[in-house]
């Protein structure tokens, strides 16, 4: 709720972390997948346009489930997680607040992104094009974006710490 600044939690149920489905899917130029880094892009932004800091942003803090319109699609089991997602579209979530923060300082909301990078590479080996996405998307969405990108490519010099 951007005006109140609030965050509300529910219970994804049949959903699954964006870590495994990068690790099954594989093919990070899949257009399903890039459209995922895109909207993963829109709820950072989202985040950071009101000041929310995340503290710790991986694949698998993002949980990501099939839409369809009679409710919940098991998405394991039963069939391929990709298939699903391409028949009925995906929802996609932040989970796990615990190290979350409010601040207006660009230098949390590069670090935040900088967390995001190396989680990516670290963790999806070959997945550099899905952050070039990722920051293509985000650049459009985020308020100041232009002034965090470029401390983000200062904290990427330097590391996390200052």
């Amino acid at each position: 709720d951007e005006t109140n600044r609030k965050i509300y939690l529910e219970y994804i149920d049949n959903s699954i972390s964006l870590k495994k489905v990068l690790k099954d899917i594989k093919d990070y130029a899949h257009p399903t997948i890039v459209e995922i880094i895109r909207e993963l892009a829109k709820t950072i932004a989202k985040l950071h346009n009101i000041d929310i800091i995340h503290g710790d942003l991986t694949t698998s803090n993002f949980v990501v489930k099939a839409k369809d319109t009679l409710g919940s699609i098991p998405l394991i089991e039963g069939g391929n997680v990709l298939e699903k997602i391409l028949a009925n579209g995906f929802l996609l979530y932040a989970i796990d607040f615990g190290l979350s923060s409010v601040s207006k300082l660009v230098e949390d909301k590069a670090v935040d992104l900088y967390v995001l990078q190396r989680a990516l590479t670290s963790t999806h080996p070959g997945s550099e094009c899905l952050f070039e996405s990722f920051l293509e998307q985000y650049t459009k969405e985020a308020n100041n974006a232009s002034k965090v990108i470029e401390r983000y490519k200062k904290v990427v010099l330097r590391g996390r710490k200052k």
